[in-house]
């Protein structure tokens, strides 16, 4: 098989692919794990987050007045209830 002889811009071209290539391996290189990584704090984030909105809505429910256990007696200061 014979290839064809090429000239100075054709070779300055097929170089120029070649090391765009080379160039487009190293930044996926850097470009992929970067972005696995970005992706996973998000969802160490998200569960965070999540945690977050459970805990406040515990200290929420905490900070509510607890009915009184006992409704019929009446809270008092004093232990003479039959005056009233």
């Amino acid at each position: 098989m014979c290839r064809p002889v090429l000239d100075n811009d054709e070779r300055h071209g097929e170089a120029t692919k070649v090391t765009l290539q080379s160039f487009t391996y190293h930044l996926d290189g850097v470009y992929y794990p970067l972005r696995d990584d970005i992706d996973s704090l998000t969802t160490h984030l998200n569960a965070l987050q999540q945690e977050i909105d459970t805990i406040q809505r515990l200290l929420d429910f905490q900070a509510e007045p607890l009915p009184s256990i006992d409704r019929w007696t009446r809270p008092s200061i004093d232990n003479d209830y039959t005056r009233s």
